[in-house]
Protein backbone atom coordinates (compact mmCIF):
# COMPACT_ATOMS: atom_id res chain seq x y z
CA UNK A 1 0.00 0.00 0.00
CA UNK A 2 1.09 3.39 -1.26
CA UNK A 3 -0.89 6.59 0.26
CA UNK A 4 -3.60 7.71 -1.82
CA UNK A 5 -1.57 9.88 -3.96
CA UNK A 6 1.94 9.11 -3.32
CA UNK A 7 4.11 7.68 -5.51
CA UNK A 8 7.51 5.44 -4.23
CA UNK A 9 11.20 5.63 -5.79
CA UNK A 10 13.69 3.26 -5.30
CA UNK A 11 16.93 4.26 -7.28
CA UNK A 12 20.96 4.61 -6.73
CA UNK A 13 23.76 6.79 -7.15
CA UNK A 14 26.73 6.00 -9.15
CA UNK A 15 28.47 5.24 -6.40
CA UNK A 16 25.92 2.46 -5.02
CA UNK A 17 24.01 4.87 -2.34
CA UNK A 18 20.60 3.48 -2.32
CA UNK A 19 17.30 6.13 -2.57
CA UNK A 20 14.12 5.47 -1.29
CA UNK A 21 11.57 8.87 -2.39
CA UNK A 22 8.03 8.71 -1.32
CA UNK A 23 6.68 11.86 -2.76
CA UNK A 24 3.51 13.20 -1.36
CA UNK A 25 1.51 16.26 -2.94
CA UNK A 26 0.33 19.08 -0.44
CA UNK A 27 2.76 19.15 2.54
CA UNK A 28 4.59 21.97 4.16
CA UNK A 29 7.65 19.30 5.08
CA UNK A 30 11.15 18.07 3.20
CA UNK A 31 12.06 15.23 5.32
CA UNK A 32 15.11 13.11 4.37
CA UNK A 33 17.93 10.68 6.96
CA UNK A 34 20.54 8.65 6.27
CA UNK A 35 20.61 5.39 7.62
CA UNK A 36 23.61 3.85 7.83
CA UNK A 37 24.25 -0.36 8.54
CA UNK A 38 27.38 0.39 10.76
CA UNK A 39 26.38 -0.03 14.70
CA UNK A 40 27.91 -0.93 17.96
CA UNK A 41 27.34 -4.74 16.79
CA UNK A 42 30.34 -4.09 13.94
CA UNK A 43 32.60 -2.69 16.47
CA UNK A 44 36.03 -4.24 18.29
CA UNK A 45 35.52 -4.62 21.87
CA UNK A 46 38.24 -2.47 22.63
CA UNK A 47 37.04 0.25 20.94
CA UNK A 48 33.20 -0.58 22.14
CA UNK A 49 31.82 2.85 21.52
CA UNK A 50 33.31 4.29 18.61
CA UNK A 51 30.02 4.53 16.57
CA UNK A 52 28.15 6.52 19.29
CA UNK A 53 31.20 8.53 19.55
CA UNK A 54 30.79 9.22 15.72
CA UNK A 55 27.53 10.29 15.57
CA UNK A 56 27.57 12.94 18.34
CA UNK A 57 30.97 14.20 16.45
CA UNK A 58 29.03 14.48 13.35
CA UNK A 59 27.37 17.40 14.50
CA UNK A 60 30.59 18.97 16.99
CA UNK A 61 32.35 20.89 13.64
CA UNK A 62 32.39 20.87 10.28
CA UNK A 63 34.00 22.03 7.63
CA UNK A 64 32.01 25.43 6.97
CA UNK A 65 30.06 25.75 10.79
CA UNK A 66 30.90 25.34 14.38
CA UNK A 67 28.11 23.49 16.35
CA UNK A 68 26.33 26.77 17.39
CA UNK A 69 26.41 28.36 13.63
CA UNK A 70 25.14 24.11 12.75
CA UNK A 71 22.23 24.19 15.13
CA UNK A 72 21.06 28.16 14.20
CA UNK A 73 20.97 27.39 10.63
CA UNK A 74 18.94 24.08 10.27
CA UNK A 75 16.33 25.62 13.08
CA UNK A 76 16.63 29.09 11.87
CA UNK A 77 15.16 27.51 8.62
CA UNK A 78 12.23 26.31 10.73
CA UNK A 79 13.95 22.46 10.85
CA UNK A 80 14.74 20.09 13.50
CA UNK A 81 17.25 17.19 13.51
CA UNK A 82 18.26 14.00 15.01
CA UNK A 83 20.42 11.25 15.29
CA UNK A 84 20.90 7.88 17.02
CA UNK A 85 23.02 4.74 17.66
CA UNK A 86 21.65 1.48 17.43
CA UNK A 87 22.76 -1.92 17.65
CA UNK A 88 22.62 -2.02 13.99
CA UNK A 89 23.05 1.07 12.62
CA UNK A 90 23.51 4.81 12.48
CA UNK A 91 20.78 7.43 11.89
CA UNK A 92 20.76 10.87 11.08
CA UNK A 93 17.59 13.09 9.61
CA UNK A 94 16.65 16.21 8.82
CA UNK A 95 13.20 17.94 8.47
CA UNK A 96 12.59 20.83 6.62
CA UNK A 97 10.12 23.51 5.61
CA UNK A 98 9.42 22.55 2.18
CA UNK A 99 10.65 26.02 0.40
CA UNK A 100 14.14 24.98 1.84
CA UNK A 101 14.57 21.48 0.65
CA UNK A 102 18.19 22.37 -1.10
CA UNK A 103 19.24 23.78 2.15
CA UNK A 104 18.25 20.91 3.81
CA UNK A 105 20.22 18.46 1.66
CA UNK A 106 23.38 20.89 2.11
CA UNK A 107 22.94 20.29 5.66
CA UNK A 108 22.84 17.10 5.96
CA UNK A 109 25.42 16.38 3.21
CA UNK A 110 27.51 19.23 5.58
CA UNK A 111 27.12 17.02 8.45
CA UNK A 112 28.71 13.60 6.72
CA UNK A 113 31.13 14.56 4.55
CA UNK A 114 32.45 17.86 6.39
CA UNK A 115 32.32 16.78 9.83
CA UNK A 116 35.96 17.36 11.24
CA UNK A 117 36.47 15.64 14.14
CA UNK A 118 39.36 17.67 15.97
CA UNK A 119 41.03 16.34 18.78
CA UNK A 120 40.27 19.35 20.80
CA UNK A 121 36.14 18.61 19.89
CA UNK A 122 36.77 15.27 20.52
CA UNK A 123 38.12 15.61 23.84
CA UNK A 124 35.06 17.85 25.14
CA UNK A 125 33.00 15.77 23.67
CA UNK A 126 34.08 12.53 25.67
CA UNK A 127 33.37 14.10 28.54
CA UNK A 128 29.68 14.78 27.48
CA UNK A 129 29.35 10.86 26.88
CA UNK A 130 30.81 10.21 29.92
CA UNK A 131 28.02 12.72 31.53
CA UNK A 132 25.72 10.22 29.60
CA UNK A 133 26.66 6.86 30.78
CA UNK A 134 26.38 8.00 34.38
CA UNK A 135 23.22 9.14 33.44
CA UNK A 136 21.97 6.19 32.42
CA UNK A 137 23.46 4.38 35.18
CA UNK A 138 21.84 6.97 37.58
CA UNK A 139 18.65 6.03 35.93
CA UNK A 140 17.39 2.61 37.34
CA UNK A 141 14.85 1.97 34.74
CA UNK A 142 17.61 2.68 32.27
CA UNK A 143 20.27 0.92 34.02
CA UNK A 144 18.13 -2.61 34.03
CA UNK A 145 17.66 -2.46 30.95
CA UNK A 146 21.59 -2.35 30.39
CA UNK A 147 21.68 -5.61 33.06
CA UNK A 148 19.52 -6.74 30.96
CA UNK A 149 20.91 -7.04 27.39
CA UNK A 150 24.64 -8.06 29.00
CA UNK A 151 23.28 -10.84 30.43
CA UNK A 152 21.27 -12.26 28.32
CA UNK A 153 23.95 -11.76 24.84
CA UNK A 154 27.05 -12.10 27.77
CA UNK A 155 30.01 -12.31 25.69
CA UNK A 156 28.43 -11.00 22.37
CA UNK A 157 28.74 -7.35 20.49
CA UNK A 158 25.16 -7.74 21.37
CA UNK A 159 25.59 -7.44 24.94
CA UNK A 160 28.13 -4.74 25.32
CA UNK A 161 26.32 -1.40 25.94
CA UNK A 162 25.91 0.70 22.74
CA UNK A 163 27.44 3.84 24.85
CA UNK A 164 31.00 2.43 25.24
CA UNK A 165 32.42 2.35 29.00
CA UNK A 166 34.78 4.70 30.79
CA UNK A 167 37.55 2.29 29.87
CA UNK A 168 36.95 1.56 26.36
CA UNK A 169 36.48 5.31 25.95
CA UNK A 170 39.59 6.26 27.27
CA UNK A 171 42.08 4.59 24.41
CA UNK A 172 39.44 6.43 21.27
CA UNK A 173 41.28 9.77 19.69
CA UNK A 174 39.72 11.71 17.07
CA UNK A 175 42.01 10.29 15.01
CA UNK A 176 40.99 6.68 15.07
CA UNK A 177 37.23 7.59 14.96
CA UNK A 178 37.71 9.82 11.85
CA UNK A 179 39.37 6.86 10.47
CA UNK A 180 36.90 4.30 11.53
CA UNK A 181 33.90 6.66 10.11
CA UNK A 182 35.50 6.95 6.64
CA UNK A 183 36.37 3.27 6.56
CA UNK A 184 32.77 1.47 7.01
CA UNK A 185 30.41 4.76 6.77
CA UNK A 186 30.30 4.57 2.89
CA UNK A 187 27.59 4.69 0.20
CA UNK A 188 27.87 0.27 0.08
CA UNK A 189 26.56 0.43 4.22
CA UNK A 190 24.06 3.20 3.85
CA UNK A 191 20.44 4.28 2.33
CA UNK A 192 18.78 7.91 1.69
CA UNK A 193 15.70 7.76 2.52
CA UNK A 194 13.47 11.07 1.83
CA UNK A 195 9.94 12.13 2.23
CA UNK A 196 8.69 15.60 0.07
CA UNK A 197 6.59 16.63 -2.57
CA UNK A 198 10.02 17.87 -4.84
CA UNK A 199 10.10 17.52 -8.31
CA UNK A 200 11.46 14.01 -8.50
CA UNK A 201 13.43 14.68 -11.02
CA UNK A 202 14.99 17.72 -9.31
CA UNK A 203 15.42 15.75 -6.17
CA UNK A 204 17.49 13.28 -7.86
CA UNK A 205 19.46 15.90 -9.23
CA UNK A 206 20.58 17.58 -6.12
CA UNK A 207 21.36 14.44 -4.80
CA UNK A 208 24.34 13.83 -7.00
CA UNK A 209 26.49 15.86 -4.21
CA UNK A 210 26.45 12.45 -1.65
CA UNK A 211 28.04 10.69 -5.02
CA UNK A 212 30.85 11.89 -3.41
CA UNK A 213 30.54 9.69 -0.44
CA UNK A 214 33.08 6.47 -1.51
CA UNK A 215 31.48 3.40 -2.42
CA UNK A 216 33.30 1.29 0.47
CA UNK A 217 32.35 -2.53 0.91
CA UNK A 218 29.61 -3.70 2.67
CA UNK A 219 29.75 -4.66 6.34
CA UNK A 220 29.11 -7.77 8.01
CA UNK A 221 25.35 -8.91 8.65
CA UNK A 222 24.63 -9.48 12.26
CA UNK A 223 25.35 -12.60 13.26
CA UNK A 224 23.33 -14.95 15.83
CA UNK A 225 24.46 -13.96 19.43
CA UNK A 226 24.72 -16.49 21.95
CA UNK A 227 21.65 -16.70 24.75
CA UNK A 228 21.86 -16.90 28.40
CA UNK A 229 18.48 -17.08 30.43
CA UNK A 230 18.47 -17.38 34.58
CA UNK A 231 18.87 -15.30 37.42
CA UNK A 232 20.24 -11.76 37.01
CA UNK A 233 20.46 -10.06 40.35
CA UNK A 234 22.05 -6.65 41.61
CA UNK A 235 21.08 -5.15 45.17
CA UNK A 236 20.85 -1.43 45.49
CA UNK A 237 19.65 -0.97 48.76
CA UNK A 238 19.25 3.11 47.94
CA UNK A 239 16.36 2.67 45.64
CA UNK A 240 13.11 2.86 46.77
CA UNK A 241 11.43 1.19 44.06
CA UNK A 242 12.23 -2.47 42.68
CA UNK A 243 12.93 -3.12 38.78
CA UNK A 244 12.59 -6.24 37.25
CA UNK A 245 12.83 -7.90 33.79
CA UNK A 246 11.54 -11.02 32.82
CA UNK A 247 11.91 -12.29 29.70
CA UNK A 248 11.63 -15.08 26.89
CA UNK A 249 13.05 -16.18 23.58
CA UNK A 250 11.17 -14.69 20.09
CA UNK A 251 11.64 -14.78 16.43
CA UNK A 252 14.47 -12.66 14.74
CA UNK A 253 13.42 -9.98 12.59
CA UNK A 254 12.82 -11.49 8.64
CA UNK A 255 10.52 -14.17 10.50
CA UNK A 256 7.01 -13.72 9.31
CA UNK A 257 5.69 -14.66 12.63
CA UNK A 258 7.03 -11.46 14.00
CA UNK A 259 3.19 -9.98 12.79
CA UNK A 260 2.21 -12.73 15.57
CA UNK A 261 4.20 -11.71 17.81
CA UNK A 262 3.74 -8.05 17.41
CA UNK A 263 -0.25 -9.32 18.00
CA UNK A 264 0.77 -11.48 20.94
CA UNK A 265 2.88 -8.07 22.97
CA UNK A 266 -0.01 -5.76 22.57
CA UNK A 267 -2.07 -8.72 24.37
CA UNK A 268 0.63 -9.20 27.19
CA UNK A 269 1.51 -5.50 27.97
CA UNK A 270 1.91 -3.12 25.57
CA UNK A 271 -1.54 -1.68 25.41
CA UNK A 272 -3.76 -0.48 28.43
CA UNK A 273 -6.51 -3.26 27.65
CA UNK A 274 -3.28 -5.96 27.84
CA UNK A 275 -3.90 -8.49 30.84
CA UNK A 276 -0.31 -7.38 32.69
CA UNK A 277 -1.53 -4.10 32.82
CA UNK A 278 -5.20 -4.86 33.55
CA UNK A 279 -4.00 -7.39 36.57
CA UNK A 280 -1.02 -5.66 37.72
CA UNK A 281 -1.66 -2.22 37.20
CA UNK A 282 -5.63 -1.74 37.79
CA UNK A 283 -6.97 -5.05 39.85
CA UNK A 284 -3.89 -5.11 41.82
CA UNK A 285 -2.45 -1.54 42.10
CA UNK A 286 1.40 -2.69 42.05
CA UNK A 287 3.11 -0.56 39.86
CA UNK A 288 2.53 2.49 37.76
CA UNK A 289 5.13 1.68 35.03
CA UNK A 290 4.85 -1.49 33.39
CA UNK A 291 5.04 -2.99 29.56
CA UNK A 292 6.14 -5.68 27.27
CA UNK A 293 7.92 -5.45 24.30
CA UNK A 294 10.05 -6.84 21.36
CA UNK A 295 13.73 -6.55 20.12
CA UNK A 296 14.26 -8.00 16.96
CA UNK A 297 17.75 -8.63 15.52
CA UNK A 298 18.38 -10.09 12.22
CA UNK A 299 19.61 -13.48 13.91
CA UNK A 300 18.05 -12.90 17.54
CA UNK A 301 14.59 -11.92 19.13
CA UNK A 302 13.63 -11.62 22.93
CA UNK A 303 9.99 -10.87 24.23
CA UNK A 304 10.34 -9.11 27.36
CA UNK A 305 8.51 -7.65 30.16
CA UNK A 306 9.38 -4.88 32.66
CA UNK A 307 7.87 -3.27 35.96
CA UNK A 308 9.01 -0.75 38.68
CA UNK A 309 7.07 -1.74 42.03
CA UNK A 310 7.21 -1.50 45.58
CA UNK A 311 9.93 -3.64 46.93
CA UNK A 312 7.81 -5.00 49.69
CA UNK A 313 5.31 -6.23 47.40
CA UNK A 314 7.83 -8.14 45.50
CA UNK A 315 5.26 -11.53 46.58
CA UNK A 316 2.62 -9.39 45.19
CA UNK A 317 4.21 -8.93 41.89
CA UNK A 318 5.02 -12.86 41.30
CA UNK A 319 1.61 -13.85 42.64
CA UNK A 320 0.45 -11.50 40.34
CA UNK A 321 2.45 -12.80 37.24
CA UNK A 322 2.14 -15.91 37.90
CA UNK A 323 -1.78 -15.85 37.82
CA UNK A 324 -1.56 -14.32 34.47
CA UNK A 325 0.60 -17.17 33.06
CA UNK A 326 -1.29 -19.77 35.12
CA UNK A 327 -4.30 -18.74 33.29
CA UNK A 328 -2.74 -18.30 29.47
CA UNK A 329 -1.22 -21.69 30.20
CA UNK A 330 -4.44 -23.19 30.79
CA UNK A 331 -7.62 -20.85 28.94
CA UNK A 332 -5.14 -19.03 26.20
CA UNK A 333 -6.87 -16.06 24.84
CA UNK A 334 -10.62 -15.23 23.87
CA UNK A 335 -11.15 -14.53 20.40
CA UNK A 336 -12.61 -10.95 21.77
CA UNK A 337 -9.29 -9.85 23.07
CA UNK A 338 -7.52 -11.50 19.81
CA UNK A 339 -9.45 -8.84 17.95
CA UNK A 340 -8.97 -6.17 20.23
CA UNK A 341 -5.19 -6.51 19.79
CA UNK A 342 -4.93 -6.93 16.17
CA UNK A 343 -7.41 -3.35 15.84
CA UNK A 344 -4.64 -1.98 18.38
CA UNK A 345 -1.64 -3.03 15.94
CA UNK A 346 -3.23 -2.06 13.10
CA UNK A 347 -4.40 1.30 14.41
CA UNK A 348 -0.46 2.27 15.30
CA UNK A 349 0.26 1.25 11.96
CA UNK A 350 -2.05 3.27 10.24
CA UNK A 351 -1.78 6.30 12.72
CA UNK A 352 1.94 6.24 11.78
CA UNK A 353 1.19 7.09 8.37
CA UNK A 354 -0.50 10.66 9.23
CA UNK A 355 3.27 12.00 10.24
CA UNK A 356 5.91 12.64 7.16
CA UNK A 357 8.77 12.14 9.47
CA UNK A 358 7.68 8.89 10.15
CA UNK A 359 6.81 7.55 6.79
CA UNK A 360 10.43 8.96 6.18
CA UNK A 361 11.92 7.14 9.27
CA UNK A 362 10.17 4.05 8.61
CA UNK A 363 10.92 3.57 4.77
CA UNK A 364 14.60 3.70 5.56
CA UNK A 365 14.57 2.25 8.60
CA UNK A 366 13.18 -1.19 6.12
CA UNK A 367 15.00 -0.10 3.30
CA UNK A 368 18.10 -0.67 5.75
CA UNK A 369 16.98 -3.94 6.96
CA UNK A 370 15.27 -5.81 4.02
CA UNK A 371 16.19 -3.28 0.87
CA UNK A 372 12.79 -2.74 0.00
CA UNK A 373 10.17 -0.33 0.67
CA UNK A 374 7.51 -1.55 3.49
CA UNK A 375 4.33 -2.47 1.90
CA UNK A 376 1.61 -1.50 4.18
CA UNK A 377 -1.16 -3.57 2.17
CA UNK A 378 0.59 -6.70 2.87
CA UNK A 379 1.99 -5.97 6.35
CA UNK A 380 -2.25 -5.41 7.47
CA UNK A 381 -3.33 -8.31 5.70
CA UNK A 382 -0.71 -10.51 8.00
CA UNK A 383 -1.34 -8.83 11.04
CA UNK A 384 -5.38 -9.46 10.47
CA UNK A 385 -4.19 -12.83 9.37
CA UNK A 386 -3.17 -13.63 12.82
CA UNK A 387 -5.14 -16.75 14.19
CA UNK A 388 -5.49 -18.10 17.70
CA UNK A 389 -3.28 -21.10 16.65
CA UNK A 390 -0.98 -18.92 15.80
CA UNK A 391 -1.39 -17.25 19.24
CA UNK A 392 -1.42 -20.76 21.15
CA UNK A 393 1.68 -21.21 19.00
CA UNK A 394 3.59 -18.73 19.78
CA UNK A 395 2.53 -19.36 23.85
CA UNK A 396 3.86 -23.01 23.35
CA UNK A 397 6.77 -22.23 21.44
CA UNK A 398 8.32 -19.47 22.83
CA UNK A 399 6.33 -18.48 26.35
CA UNK A 400 6.23 -22.03 27.96
CA UNK A 401 8.95 -23.65 26.24
CA UNK A 402 11.04 -24.11 29.56
CA UNK A 403 13.30 -21.05 28.34
CA UNK A 404 13.01 -17.53 30.56
CA UNK A 405 14.99 -15.10 32.04
CA UNK A 406 14.34 -12.49 35.19
CA UNK A 407 16.71 -9.30 35.63
CA UNK A 408 16.28 -7.87 39.19
CA UNK A 409 17.68 -4.70 40.38
CA UNK A 410 16.45 -3.58 43.65
CA UNK A 411 17.13 -3.59 47.75
CA UNK A 412 14.91 -6.95 47.65
CA UNK A 413 17.26 -9.64 49.62
CA UNK A 414 18.60 -12.38 47.21
CA UNK A 415 17.12 -15.33 48.61
CA UNK A 416 13.82 -13.81 48.49
CA UNK A 417 14.40 -13.05 44.52
CA UNK A 418 15.43 -16.10 43.85
CA UNK A 419 12.57 -17.88 45.71
CA UNK A 420 10.51 -15.78 43.13
CA UNK A 421 12.33 -16.70 40.33
CA UNK A 422 12.19 -20.67 41.53
CA UNK A 423 8.18 -19.29 41.82
CA UNK A 424 7.89 -18.28 38.39
CA UNK A 425 9.46 -20.90 36.68
CA UNK A 426 7.59 -23.42 37.84
CA UNK A 427 4.80 -21.76 35.64
CA UNK A 428 7.13 -21.27 32.72
CA UNK A 429 7.51 -24.90 32.10
CA UNK A 430 6.75 -26.91 28.47
CA UNK A 431 3.03 -27.35 27.59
Amino acid sequence: MVPSGNTRDLFALENGLAVGYEQIPSINSFNIGIFFRIGSFHEPEEINGITHVIEHMLFKRTRHYTNRELVYKIEGLGGDYDAFTGYDGVTVTLRILNRYWKEAIGLLYEIIREALFLEEDFLAEKKVILEEIEMYRETPQDYIMEMFTSFLWEGSPLGRPILGTEKSLEGLTARRARDYFRSFFTAANATLSVAGQVDAEELKEALKIFESLPSGKKAAELSRAPEQYGLNYQRNSTLRQAHLVLYFPAVDHFDKRRYAFFVLNALLGAADFSLFNQELRESRGLAYNLYSDLIFFPANGVFYFYAGFNPARLEEVEEGLREIFSLLKKDGISLELLTIAKNYVLSKLVFSLDIIYNIMEKNGTFLRRYGEFPDFDRTRALIEDVSMEDIRMLLRDFIFSGKCGLVYYGKNKKKDVEETWKKLQSEFSVI
